[in-house]
C-alpha cells in the first residue's frame, strides 16, 4: 500500500518541476523580444532625426543657391553681356560698380559709364544719376578704316631722348607747366603728363607704366593706338585715356586709375 501512494507523489512533483521551468522560459524570451523591439525603436527614432537633419541642410543648401542666384541675376558683368553680346566687354573693372548706357542699345556705337556702388544696382538704374563717373567704354563704327584712323589722332613721340626701363627710349618736353614723356610700344603711341608745380616725376611714371605693360596683355590696334596718362590722376572725372582702332572701328577707354585703366583694357582680350 506503502509504495502505490509514493509513485504519485512522484509523478506530481516531477509535472509541477517542468511546468515551472516552462514558465520561467518563456518570461526570458518574452524579455528579449522586448529588448529588440527598444532597439530597433530607437534606430528607427535615430534614422529619422539624421533624414530631418539632411532635409534641413538641403533646404538651407537650397537657400543659399537661391540667394547665390540671386546675386548673379544682379551682377553688371551678366547684365551687359546680355545686352551686348556681340561686343567684347571690358569685364576687370571693379569689385562693384553700376553702370549707364548709351540710349540706343546698338552694338555697333555704345557708351557704357561706369559708377561707384555700394550694392548691387540694374543698369541704367536712376540711382545711378548725379553720382560721379570713375571709368567709361566707348566703341564707334566709322564708314571706312582711314576715317577710323584719323579719330585715333596718333601723336608721334619727339623731344629731348631719355632712357627708360626695359630698353625704351622716351622722349621728354615742357609745354604749359607740365612736362611730358612720350614712347612708342608696337603700334602704341604712349604719352605721360606730370605737372611741374607738384613736382610729379614723368620719367620715373612712365618706367612705372612699361613695368606693368610687361605683364598686362592689351588688345593690339590693328594700325594705330593712343594712350595719354597722367602722373597724378583726378579722381573726379576719367581723365586717363586709351583709344585704338581694329578696321573701321574705334574703341576707346577712361579710368582715373592708370593701373586700372591698363587692366580694364586687357580684360577686354
Amino acid at each position: 500500500m506503502k509504495k502505490k501512494l509514493i509513485f504519485p507523489m512522484v509523478l506530481s512533483l516531477l509535472v509541477a518541476v517542468s511546468l515551472v521551468g516552462c514558465g520561467g522560459k518563456k518570461a526570458d524570451d518574452s524579455s528579449s523580444l522586448n529588448t529588440e523591439e527598444s532597439t530597433t525603436s530607437q534606430k528607427s527614432s535615430t534614422s529619422k532625426s539624421k533624414e530631418s537633419g539632411s532635409s534641413t541642410k538641403s533646404e538651407e543648401s537650397s537657400t543659399t543657391a537661391s540667394s547665390s542666384s540671386a546675386k548673379e541675376e544682379l551682377s553688371t558683368d551678366k547684365q551687359l553681356k546680355k545686352m551686348f553680346p556681340r561686343v567684347a566687354l571690358p569685364t576687370n573693372i571693379a569689385n562693384l560698380y553700376g553702370a549707364k548706357t548709351s540710349a540706343v542699345q546698338d552694338s555697333d556705337n555704345l557708351t557704357i559709364s561706369y559708377y561707384v556702388v555700394d550694392s548691387p544696382v540694374s543698369v541704367n538704374d536712376k540711382s545711378l544719376d548725379g553720382l560721379p563717373v570713375f571709368a567709361s567704354y566707348e566703341k564707334k563704327t566709322y564708314g571706312t578704316t582711314e576715317q577710323a584712323i584719323t579719330a585715333v589722332n596718333q601723336v608721334d613721340p619727339s623731344g629731348v631722348p631719355v632712357s627708360l626701363s626695359h630698353g625704351f627710349t622716351g622722349y621728354k618736353q615742357g609745354a604749359a607747366g607740365s612736362t611730358y614723356v612720350a614712347w612708342r610700344e608696337g603700334n602704341w603711341a604712349i604719352s605721360v603728363r606730370g605737372t611741374n608745380q607738384n613736382n610729379e616725376d614723368a620719367v620715373g611714371f612712365s618706367n612705372e607704366v612699361i613695368n606693368q605693360l610687361e605683364s598686362t596683355f592689351l588688345p593690339p590696334p590693328e594700325l594705330v593706338g593712343q594712350m595719354n596718362l597722367f602722373v597724378s590722376s583726378d579722381n573726379s572725372s576719367p581723365q586717363n585715356m586709351l583709344i585704338y582702332q581694329v578696321g573701321n572701328v574705334v574703341y576707346t577707354m577712361r579710368n582715373t586709375s592708370v593701373r586700372e585703366l591698363l587692366n580694364m583694357a586687357a580684360s577686354t582680350n
